[in-house]
């Protein structure tokens, strides 16, 4: 799995998920490598998976939501749906009566 973070800045920022029994998701470690550039205005995300050319969107598991709403709550973030169908999200919206940690 992968994940790729945009900034305003035009840079986009990669992570990977690192499989083990205590692996980061690929998310936090992508908004961690634009927060370490000094980078930290996020304006969009995706996570894929796959092999080659067959990649295909995932949705960020809740602890990944809870982050982008933590660092860049108006984020686009690109999600699929059980039926298949990917849309595009506020990371607020990705998340519905989180709890907000920075107000």
């Amino acid at each position: 799995m992968a994940a790729a973070v945009r900034a305003r800045s035009g840079r986009v920022y990669v992570g990977l998920c690192v499989e083990g029994i205590h692996g980061p998701c690929a998310e936090p470690v992508a908004i961690g490598a634009a927060i370490t550039a000094g980078d930290p205005d996020l304006t969009s995300m995706v996570a894929v998976a796959g092999r080659g050319r067959r990649m295909q969107v995932l949705s960020p598991c809740g602890n990944c939501r809870q982050l982008l709403l933590d660092y860049a709550p108006r984020a686009e973030v690109i999600v699929r749906f059980s039926n298949g169908r990917v849309a595009r999200l506020t990371a607020e919206e990705s998340l519905p009566g989180a709890f907000r940690l920075f107000g």
